[in-house]
């Protein structure tokens, strides 16, 4: 929890574990969460975020997400839509994967969860994958099924082809309507500077702009988050 004090001084405070942080900048007192809350060996595996639109905190925000990377826990960034979900909609949560990364198995048990909460009941899980235009849809769509086979949940599968264009324009009209969107969060190359994933950051969000309520999901961890189903 964040409260502000006099002289624009924020204090964190972790009341579960009985942690607290003073610090006059909200960007460092998040790194330095990250790196003292728990107790010995019990310690978060998952940091959840707002995102941040504003260019000026895009590198601090960077490397939060880095220092959250190197310490293997888990992102999760939530970004806000200025469309309107209808009030009592079940609606449809799409989990976009890659059919490469670990992001997939985390974003798949995150969507799950939250379909099992009351607020949720009834939304519809789908799984989706995109493809070039030269792809065959045969093999993208098995590597679906297989996905949902193993993690016996009950999901659609859609494959997506992309002809022609920015990418993430097909995969914004794909997911148009949805109530949630997961996708999947680019992994901070060990020789990348907070500048660099600092421009892949602004990048991305100029490039799902317009979207729906979207998760951007980053899975640190280095566990099958599909044997969570097994």
């Amino acid at each position: 929890m964040l409260e502000s004090t006099q002289s624009d001084t924020i204090v964190i405070m972790a009341p579960e574990l009985n942690v607290l942080s003073v610090t006059q900048d909200v960007m460092q007192g998040t790194v330095d969460l990250i790196n003292n809350y728990g107790i010995g060996t019990l310690v978060p595996d998952t940091i959840l975020l707002g995102e941040t639109e504003n260019p000026e905190s895009f590198i601090a925000f960077s490397r939060i997400i880095r220092k959250a990377h190197r310490n293997q826990r888990n992102v999760i960034i939530m970004r806000e839509s200025l469309e309107t979900v209808p009030t009592g909609s079940a609606g449809r949560i799409d989990v976009w994967w890659g059919r490469k990364k670990n992001n997939a198995g985390l974003m798949l048990a995150l969507a799950w969860l939250l379909s099992t909460s009351p607020e949720w009941e009834g939304a519809t899980l789908e799984l989706k994958t995109i493809i070039r235009g030269a792809e065959d849809p045969t093999d993208a769509r098995e590597s679906l099924e297989e996905m949902v086979r193993n993690t016996r949940i009950n999901a659609r599968v859609s494959v997506v082809t992309h002809t022609e264009g920015e990418v993430f324009e097909t995969i914004g009209k794909a997911s148009r309507g949805a109530r949630l969107v997961f996708l999947g969060l680019g992994e901070p190359a060990p020789d990348a500077t907070d500048e660099d994933y600092s421009a892949y950051y602004e990048s991305l969000l100029c490039k799902t702009n317009g979207f729906p309520p979207t998760a951007f999901v980053l899975a640190s961890e280095k566990i099958d988050f599909k044997r969570i189903f097994r």
